[in-house]
């Protein structure tokens, strides 16, 4: 037999069967190609496909599903053949999901599914995530589909908690089978989440927390090598969120999350290999608590949940490693940074003295903002007073005496700016991410959010050193 002649289906078989059947032969025996495409076998399959105009009629939809996923994934042109067919399957509606018994059929059925943008199939993604028991595979497109639909990584989180919460009461998983699946939903799920250039959303290291530890309650996998490795994993995986995701790093119930799982072996300790990843964790977010710092920002909730991570003892350890390294951050904050309390009050001449110079510079600072603004430019000014010099010469005289004193203003604030070492931070309009440490604005404002700068703010510079704030920048949505 030719490949132009089309084999008749058997008799006892539908031809919607022989559809699936043929398409994973051609695939199998590599004969896919532009030929047969073109020829009369595919176009046959084709036919009955396009022939149905409704899902009940087709008994086996999924298995098609997977099969033209499959013989999709052999090349371009047999995508481009395909696509039309699957979107054609997928008008009738999903319906109810009936999982395929082969892994590799789950998979082709994933990679079939992602060809489209379709609400439907990005449930369905979210509840395969969370359902898929050993498909590796599948569960990775399944992430990519859930990933490329989700708004923010923290909504995405929250969706695949709900549905593991529902799964392993509906499956009454042990909790030892709910560490291995969500083991299992890690590995396919942190890393893409990790690199998406999604938004964190404003809940991420809750979702986090949730995911690793939440769905569980108090009481993690009875197995206790099943449980060193489940806590071992987490903490790994919040290590590497943390140092590539400041977002994450600065927030304060990702490191919540640490005594969470340490009370799993209550009323024991865990192993040392868990307290001195706790460490590693809190290390990381030392470095957020730092960032803060230089800024001048004393972020107490950070700091709190990082003493819970690690124990007050380690966390000073860490943080006078960090304060020793910076001789320039500021005598109070890096106290604040190493006990977490205020230094004690200390009136000596030079602390004084460091006030007022402090204050100064504020003052300064304010004056230099006023100085650069739109209605403080002598050349408008000037401009104005040519303007009105024949109808009104006597008030053009008093206004170029005053456009003079302006100028000698600005000439005199410029000076005395530079032997401050401070300059202007920020462009009036600018469109910047929202970062508290240097911003200031509505209450309501999320770190990371697109804002437009009103009033720029101002910083002191100096030479080995990094700019300090003096004035925050004023902004708006």
């Amino acid at each position: 037999m030719t490949q132009a002649e089309t084999p008749a289906p058997a008799p006892e078989r539908a031809p919607i069967d022989w559809v699936a059947t043929i398409l994973r032969q051609t695939v199998q025996e590599r004969r896919l190609t532009k030929e047969y495409l073109a020829g009369a076998e595919f176009q046959k399959a084709k036919g009955i496909i396009n022939g149905f105009s409704n899902r009940v009629s087709i008994s086996n939809y999924w298995d098609v599903l997977s099969a033209l996923g499959r013989a999709a994934s052999v090349s371009k042109p047999a995508e481009a053949e395909v696509l039309p067919l699957i979107r054609h399957l997928l008008s009738f509606g999903l319906g109810e999901h009936q999982p395929l018994s082969d892994g590799d059929d789950r998979y082709y059925l994933a990679k079939a599914l992602e060809l489209t943008a379709d609400a439907a199939v990005s449930k369905l993604a979210l509840d395969e995530v969370a359902r898929e028991d050993f498909g590796e595979k599948a569960r990775s497109v399944w992430v990519s589909i859930a990933l490329s639909a989700a708004q923010t990584k923290s909504d995405l989180l929250v969706e695949i908690n709900q549905r593991l919460a529902r799964v392993a009461d509906s499956e009454k998983m042990s909790s030892d089978n709910l560490a291995r699946r969500i083991r299992r939903v890690a590995a396919a799920l942190i890393d893409p989440l990790i690199v998406s250039d999604l938004q964190s959303g404003a809940a991420y290291g809750a979702s986090l927390r949730r995911f690793f530890a939440g769905i569980f309650g108090r009481q993690g996998p009875e197995d206790r090598s099943l449980r060193e490795e489940f806590c071992s994993d987490a903490l790994s995986y919040a290590q590497r969120i943390v140092r590539l995701n400041f977002a994450a790093g600065s927030d304060p119930a990702l490191y919540l999350m640490v005594g969470d799982l340490r009370e799993w072996w209550s009323p024991a300790s865990p192993p040392s290999v868990y307290e001195l990843k706790a460490r590693q964790l809190a290390g990381a977010g030392v470095e957020a608590l730092y960032f803060f710092a230089r800024q001048g920002v004393k972020n107490e909730p950070l700091r709190e949940a990082l003493a819970l991570c690690c124990g007050e003892a380690a966390l000073r350890n860490i943080a006078q490693s960090t304060v020793a390294s910076d001789p320039s951050l500021d005598e109070r904050l890096a106290h604040w940074l190493v006990r977490g309390t205020e230094i004690s009050e200390r009136r000596t001449t030079e602390a004084i003295e460091q006030i007022n110079s402090q204050r100064l510079d504020e003052h300064i600072a304010r004056l230099l903002v006023a100085a650069t603004g739109h209605d403080a430019n002598p050349r408008s000014l000037s401009a104005a007073v040519d303007r009105i010099d024949d109808l009104l010469p006597d008030e053009a005289r008093t206004f170029k005496a005053y456009v003079g004193k302006l100028e000698q203003i600005l000439q005199w604030t410029d000076a005395i700016c530079r032997a401050r070492s401070l300059e202007i931070h920020g462009v009036r309009g600018e469109e910047v991410q929202f970062d508290p440490s240097v911003h200031v604005g509505d209450t309501k404002l999320v770190v990371g959010s697109v804002v437009r700068i009103v009033t720029p703010g101002v910083v002191k510079t100096a030479a080995g050193r990094p700019p300090q704030q003096i004035l925050k920048a004023e902004v708006s949505v």
